[in-house]
């Protein structure tokens, strides 16, 4: 009798013993999961530079190591002309076709599909001209307003054969095709902003409006100081983020080259018209980032970035056709 008493203590023991390494157990687990979060939200992230093996730990998806961002161009190059919504929208749209083709193929990923921004300028002045006195191509754009004419295939995508620019939009006839097999759909603002960070690492860069003056506002490594609330009349395309002193900086891709950019918007917007582009203006050394010149970096916490009722953030879907 003694005997079937200690052994059912044991087995009272053993079970409460056992609670208690479990109880022990789920806390260390829950523990080491807020941990694991936490290194993640502090994480930075280009798709300027790409390793396999990292971005797969991020975002649990395989994909070659390599570049997928096409370089900083000068919207400004031959005269001023306003086209920043249509170079980032058209940047935009590259890197995330290479950033599909990417978690198509084991091959390391180098940047080179182009499309032709010459093409798009005269195409969207044929679409959009007609309807708005007074506008042409060059005065700015929305980006929305250029990703549904061309998710609706009023604005081919033709892949660069050659470089033609002659910086302003021309008067066409023909409407041509794609000649790449994409289609973009689901033109959209990104909202909540919150999720920026996850449409960038998932599927690509994302084209965000801000004030170019903002822009202007850097000191020698290219930080905005973004102290000062200025109103959105310019587009660049967001490639990444990172943290600077557990502060986070988005990574944006300019379209002011990498040497100088005009002072200001001419005094008369006249100068810029479809048979030619006399607009004459002073302009002031630009470089951005030295280090990775065309590029600068933007504080998240920039109030504008993280409005959802007017949200500043644009992306399209794309897909690749067999």
């Amino acid at each position: 009798m003694c005997n079937n008493y200690t052994f059912i203590i044991i087995l009272i023991l053993l079970y409460i013993l056992t609670r208690k390494q479990k109880k022990t157990f789920y806390h260390n687990a829950k523990h080491i999961k807020s941990m694991s979060v936490q290194l993640l939200k502090n994480q930075n992230f280009t798709w300027q530079k790409v390793e396999s093996n990292e971005y797969k730990k991020m975002s649990g998806t395989e994909i070659s190591s390599g570049c997928y961002t096409s370089l900083p161009i000068n919207q400004h190059k031959s005269s001023w002309c306003g086209c920043c919504y249509m170079v980032s929208t058209l940047q935009m749209i590259q890197d995330r076709i290479h950033v599909k083709l990417g978690k198509q193929n084991n091959t390391r990923m180098i940047p080179w599909i182009i499309f032709d921004l010459q093409s798009m300028l005269d195409h969207y002045q044929a679409y959009k001209g007609p309807y708005s006195r007074g506008w042409n191509a060059c005065k700015g754009g929305i980006p929305l307003n250029l990703l549904n004419a061309i998710e609706t295939k009023k604005c081919p995508l033709i892949i660069s054969k050659k470089e033609e620019w002659v910086g302003h939009p021309r008067e066409i006839r023909n409407i041509e095709h794609t000649n790449i097999k994409i289609s973009v759909t689901n033109s959209k603002r990104i909202v909540p902003t919150s999720h920026i960070e996850e449409r960038i690492l998932n599927y690509g860069p994302v084209v965000l409006s801000i004030s170019g003056q903002l822009l202007k506002n850097i000191d020698e490594n290219g930080f905005v100081d973004g102290t000062k609330v200025m109103t959105a009349n310019h587009a660049v395309s967001v490639v990444g983020w990172f943290y600077k002193n557990d502060k986070k900086y988005w990574i944006a891709r300019n379209s002011w080259g990498e040497k100088e950019v005009p002072v200001s918007f001419p005094d008369n917007m006249s100068c810029v018209t479809t048979t030619g582009n006399n607009c004459n203006v002073k302009t002031e050394k630009w470089v951005g980032d030295p280090q990775n010149p065309g590029f600068v970096y933007i504080p998240s916490d920039y109030i504008l970035l993280n409005d959802d009722e007017n949200s500043p953030w644009f992306e399209a879907d794309v897909s690749v056709e067999p």
